[in-house]
């Protein structure tokens, strides 16, 4: 847990995906999550979107958080890997 606070998004990134594998689904992940889905690298902005578009389709608080998180977030930059958040838990 200690990782998702790290300096390195790649790191964030790589912990949550592997909390998430082991079956922590908890809050702490699902925010460390959200806000790298506002991160200045591409692929980590994606990787978010997916894992968290998984989660989201498995759970209806996820979801409702997710959902409740791009809602307040419509920031421009990433805003591609957000409507693949969106969409991806939506659409089976």
């Amino acid at each position: 847990m200690l990782l998702l606070g790290d300096k390195e998004s790649n790191v964030r990134y790589d912990a949550a995906v592997e909390l998430v594998q082991l079956g922590n689904e908890s809050l702490d992940v699902v925010s460390s999550l959200l806000s790298l889905l506002s991160d200045s690298e591409p692929y980590v902005r994606y990787g978010a979107a997916s894992v968290l578009g998984h989660l989201g389709k498995r759970s209806d608080a996820i979801r409702l958080e997710v959902l409740q998180w791009l809602e307040q977030n419509p920031n421009d930059d990433g805003i591609g890997d957000k409507i693949d958040c969106s969409w991806s838990i939506v659409v089976e």
